[in-house]
């Protein structure tokens, strides 16, 4: 994806990321005993219900934040396969089309060591994503 977003967007996007972030942070004691719960509190406090609209003036934008979580339990999970707990996406409309940019995930909560499925699950997103898109 080549989109090159007005700055006010992109402030937008950012600001957003900020204040979910922020957000599941102060909240973290509440999730705190499971990783899928923290990746899912993150994920609601960055996600949009539906999208917005932004004009810079000269064009029209139509914007969603969202957020994804790939089951990882059970026969056939798909975390398994893709490494990946969830993904992170950015969807942006605009008169010449739509464009998405996914960021996948693995979640890790107090973390010290080292972790032998850690190298192949990064490998397996790589594999699975290439640069996020």
């Amino acid at each position: 994806m080549d989109l090159q977003l007005p700055p006010g967007l992109k402030s937008i996007v950012r600001d957003r990321y900020l204040a979910g972030i922020a957000d599941a942070e102060a909240k973290y004691r509440f999730s705190s005993a499971d990783e899928d719960s923290l990746s899912g509190a993150l994920g609601n406090n960055l996600s949009m219900a539906q999208p917005l609209i932004f004009n810079d003036g000269m064009r029209r934008y139509e914007f969603q934040i969202s957020y994804q979580k790939i089951r990882g339990r059970g026969r056939g999970a798909p975390e398994k396969s893709l490494g990946a707990d969830g993904i992170f996406q950015i969807e942006v409309r605009d008169e010449n089309g739509k464009w998405r940019k996914g960021l996948p995930f693995q979640s890790k909560k107090q973390w010290r060591s080292t972790d032998g499925k850690l190298l192949k699950q990064a490998q397996d997103m790589i594999e699975t994503a290439g640069e996020g898109s």
